[in-house]
């Protein structure tokens, strides 16, 4: 994974950081926050579409591994 700062972000201070470089870690964390939230919106939109395709996914499973 690459990183535009050369420093370990968990022992950073923001404060020390130039300006730029803050602005690129934010561009950076709303890119991860984007694609985290295009993963599960699905479970939290009207009629939850993506929990109730996970649900028969596992409905199909169980189904298949119980048949006998």
């Amino acid at each position: 994974m690459w990183c535009y700062l050369d420093v370990d972000v968990a022992d950073c201070e923001l404060e020390s950081l130039a300006s730029s470089d803050v602005k690129k870690l934010e561009a950076d964390c709303f890119w991860c926050f984007s694609k985290l939230l295009d993963g599960i919106q699905d479970n939290y939109t009207f009629a939850q579409p993506g929990i109730q395709k996970r649900v028969n996914s596992l409905k199909e499973l169980v189904s298949r591994i119980d048949s006998k």
